[in-house]
């Protein structure tokens, strides 16, 4: 299991994301994908660049009337639970397992990083 605070360089990024380094360095320029220097070179979070993908992926879909969600959520809502399911698999979950996922949103109530 990868480290989800995981620091990556630019090559690194771009294997992850399977793009150019050149196209990814363009993109953090613009500030169209999350990135932050360490003096002059450009770093990225693991975890910051796989939400950045969710972001766009989801960027130009409606939400789905059939399937896991239910009808009446909007696509914030849904963007937030896949968020959180990104977040329990980084953390080593697995969705098979209900009472983890139970846990897992419990706990982020009781911290108060919840809605």
């Amino acid at each position: 299991m990868s480290d989800p605070q995981q620091i990556l360089n630019t090559a690194e990024g771009a294997l992850l994301l399977r793009m150019s380094k050149a196209k990814l360095r363009e993109l953090a320029n613009e500030g169209r994908v999350p990135a932050f220097r360490v003096g002059r070179r450009l770093r990225y979070r693991r975890s910051d660049l796989l939400s950045w993908v969710e972001t766009q992926a989801l960027a130009n879909v409606t939400p789905p009337t059939k399937g896991p969600w239910p009808r009446s959520w909007s696509s914030e809502k849904i963007q937030e639970q896949i968020r959180l399911r990104h977040q329990f698999i980084e953390q080593g979950g697995d969705l098979d397992d209900l009472v983890g996922w139970a846990k897992f949103l419990t706990a982020r109530r009781a911290d108060g990083t919840a809605e």
